[in-house]
């Protein structure tokens, strides 16, 4: 959850800032930006800003291979 909100359908909807991505991950903006087209994360880039559509952030997790 970030920022005490729920999963409902309009949250995993919408578009998640760097911030809010690096803060659900727990990982610092820097690793996303060094990272993120090597590992495929499913961005979209708006203007220079990357964001992100919760639910794709969390199918990406779980499609993740274990290490």
């Amino acid at each position: 959850m970030i920022g005490g909100e729920s999963t409902s359908q309009e949250n995993l909807d919408r578009m998640m800032t760097l911030e809010e991505v690096a803060i659900y991950l727990s990982v610092n903006q820097a690793w996303i930006y060094k990272n993120w087209e090597r590992l495929e994360m499913p961005f979209k880039k708006v203007g220079k800003l990357l964001r992100i559509n919760r639910r794709r952030l969390d199918e990406w997790i779980d499609n993740q291979p274990p290490h």
